[in-house]
């Protein structure tokens, strides 16, 4: 008596959007934490004020709302893509070619996020600083990027080489990816506590006042 064969199917590819998802998760994990906070702050304000701050200029919550599911997902897109072309190893080779110019934009974009948080209604709240704070990051890195591209074409060897440069970049490339998730994680923890907080106090009706009086002693 022959015995069921079981037919194997070859492995399916995954496609282009879970396979950059696996590979690149903490991206994914950042963008969909602002997208899904940006989507419940418009919500929030809507539901509660009555109206949105778009319809003044005739545009529906409901647009504004997928316009920015579409711009948060062409920036994952986009990130994605650009961490796709180089590996660890060879972003800290072109950090180690290029000491002066890595220092300069370094020194300028910590210099200049006091003011845009300053400026830009973003600044006004935990996750609005953090935003601003990577998307300034991205930028800079596209600058550095366009600089060091023009660099390597005008000078075509490396001149520099500094040994405690090098020492430094190697223990930032190891520390920083530590340091950034433990603060996404901490700032993940912080919003979904003081939402979850809001949401039960809001059910409850629980005013708060014994919260108040462990922390107000006078």
């Amino acid at each position: 008596m022959n015995e069921p064969t079981e037919i194997i199917s070859p492995n399916k590819k995954d496609n282009v959007f879970i396979t950059r998802i696996k590979k690149y998760q903490i991206i994914t994990i950042t963008m969909a934490f602002l997208l899904l906070y940006r989507t419940f702050d418009h919500l929030i304000y809507y539901f509660k004020e009555g109206n949105s701050p778009y319809q003044a200029i005739g545009l529906n919550i409901w647009l504004v709302l997928s316009l920015h599911i579409v711009v948060y997902i062409l920036q994952w897109l986009i990130l994605t893509w650009i961490a796709s072309k180089y590996t660890a190893q060879s972003l800290k080779e072109k950090i180690y070619g290029h000491p002066i110019i890595t220092l300069i934009l370094l020194v300028i974009y910590l210099h200049e996020l006091p003011y845009r948080y300053a400026n830009s209604s973003l600044g006004s709240n935990l996750v609005g600083i953090f935003e601003l704070t990577i998307y300034y990051a991205f930028l800079f890195y596209i600058y550095w990027l366009i600089i060091c591209w023009l660099s390597k074409l005008i000078w075509k060897r490396q001149r520099y080489q500094w040994i405690w440069y090098n020492k430094l970049v190697d223990k930032l490339i190891v520390i920083i990816p530590i340091i950034y998730k433990f603060l996404l994680g901490i700032i993940i923890s912080i919003v979904v506590f003081i939402n979850l907080f809001t949401i039960l106090t809001r059910i409850t009706n629980y005013s708060g006042v014994d919260i108040w009086k462990l922390f107000h002693f006078n």
